[in-house]
């Protein structure tokens, strides 16, 4: 069996209740106080780091704008490179062409000195019978003078 209530009791009962959510709401109030205020030391902190973080996108920022000059850079040096490998194949074929006409001209050289060589060898050989001939009439013209000499000498004993 259930016990009726009476006002009185129901008024007692209200009263510890309301008196129950007065420290409640006490409680919450100095709660939100507590959370308000750390709320704030968190919203100054973000706006420490929100600074802090316009000062890294401004970093970034500088850091896209060299990075965008030197990429300018390498551009310019990979034309300027494009240029050189231009310039280096241009020399490489002109140096071919020198070197075929190198080639031509050792060859050509080397017949000339093959027919000098023929030539000298033969001026050699001319030079030799030369000095050979006047070896004999160097010795002819000795056994002449004798010859002359001995008939001198009989002719003035004559």
């Amino acid at each position: 069996m259930k016990k009726e209530m009476t006002n009185n009791d129901l008024a007692l009962k209200f009263d510890g209740l309301v008196h129950k959510f007065e420290g409640f709401e006490i409680t919450v109030k100095n709660l939100t106080k507590q959370m308000n205020s750390r709320f704030d030391g968190v919203d100054k902190r973000l706006g420490g780091v929100d600074k802090r973080l316009d000062g890294v996108d401004k970093r970034f920022d500088s850091i896209d704008k060299r990075l965008d000059g030197v990429d300018k850079r390498f551009d310019s040096i990979d034309k300027r490179l494009d240029g050189v490998d231009k310039r280096l194949d241009d020399v490489n074929k002109r140096l071919d062409e020198h070197n075929k006409q190198i080639e031509l001209l050792i060859v050509s050289t080397k017949k000339g000195f093959d027919e000098m060589d023929k030539r000298f060898t033969n001026i050699d050989r001319k030079f030799f019978e030369t000095n050979t001939r006047i070896d004999e009439v160097r010795n002819r013209v000795i056994m002449n003078t004798s010859a002359i000499q001995v008939l001198n000498k009989r002719t003035q004993q004559a």
